[in-house]
């Protein structure tokens, strides 16, 4: 596997390998995970960062992150009163909440 080969994969399948790499012990996986991330984050930098942020960021909560609505991610709303939309190429939300 090589960082080119990784940009031409669908996201689902990079989020495959990120979960199962998660489970190999071996020095060498952090490069691969680091190429990973790189590319998560290119793809969708604001579910990536919302992960990131996180206080603790579990390996399995970035897909869901890297696959919501990034116009979720920074509602009020989300996680109490919504479990977000599915990811669509929403332009508002009758029910978003923000500190703005």
């Amino acid at each position: 596997m090589t960082l080119e080969s990784l940009k031409t994969l669908p996201t689902g399948q990079l989020l495959d390998i990120w979960e199962i790499t998660g489970k190999i012990k071996d020095l060498e996986i952090s490069t691969v995970r680091g190429w990973l991330m790189d590319e998560m984050e290119r793809r969708n930098p604001v579910g990536f960062n919302a992960w990131l942020n996180r206080e603790t960021p579990a390996d399995e909560a970035l897909r869901w992150h890297m696959e919501m609505n990034p116009l979720c991610l920074s509602c009020l709303c989300l996680g109490d009163d919504c479990g977000g939309m599915d990811p669509e190429p929403w332009t508002g939300c009758i029910y978003r909440k923000t500190n703005k």
